[in-house]
């Protein structure tokens, strides 16, 4: 879901603080545990979507990742709209 804050432009990465901070404490583990130990990102394998999509037009996205630790890969697909443009609509 996007943020809902209060416009400061200070705020736009808080959202993502918690992912980077796990991000992190596991490069900090590779430091200190060996491979088996320590938890690793996912690798992305292959992203397929169409180079160019114009207003309107539906845009079908595909992934495919493995994790070396084995654990479950879940996949979340969303408009990011703090992105756009100035002078685009969605």
């Amino acid at each position: 879901m996007d943020a809902h804050d209060d416009n400061n432009t200070h705020k736009t990465l808080w959202r993502w603080i918690p992912d980077v901070q796990n991000n992190f404490a596991a490069r900090m583990d590779w430091t200190v545990q060996s491979y088996e130990e320590a938890n690793h990102a996912p690798v992305i394998d292959r992203v397929t979507s169409a180079e160019s999509i114009k207003p309107g037009e539906q845009v079908e996205l595909n992934a495919t990742a493995t994790d070396p630790d084995g654990d479950n890969i879940y996949y979340h697909w969303w408009h990011y709209s703090d992105t756009v443009r100035y002078g685009s609509t969605y």
